[in-house]
């Protein structure tokens, strides 16, 4: 398994600790920097991060220091649709990501004409 500092271009899952949800994400950059994204919302009850608010509204955790890798993949079109993919399989809390996503894939298309 690679670490987590080394991992770049993937769609990762985080657990719930205290139910059956998911969190289903992606990343650019290191994952263990976003990994340390989502800790700092939550502890800092930004209510910026589906993790966050699922945390604030639930009294719920996610354990940050357990995600999986689910893919790799370089392209960011093919990660989003990945990452909706899955989104779809689990019971997950990212429901207030879908219309973010859509629009940065058309602001994305649009700089490619």
């Amino acid at each position: 398994m690679v670490p987590n500092d080394k991992c770049i271009d993937l769609i990762y899952k985080i657990l719930c600790n205290d139910c059956e949800a998911v969190y289903i994400g992606e990343a650019k950059q290191l994952l263990s920097k976003k990994l340390k994204h989502h800790t700092r919302h939550v502890r800092k009850q930004k209510r910026s991060t589906a993790s966050a608010i699922h945390d604030f509204e639930n009294g719920h955790g996610f354990d940050a220091n357990n995600a999986t890798i689910i893919a790799f993949e370089s392209h960011l079109r093919e990660r989003l649709v990945r990452e909706s993919i899955e989104i779809r399989k689990n019971t997950t809390i990212n429901y207030t990501r879908i219309h973010t996503d859509r629009e940065r894939v058309k602001h994305d298309e649009s700089e490619c004409y």
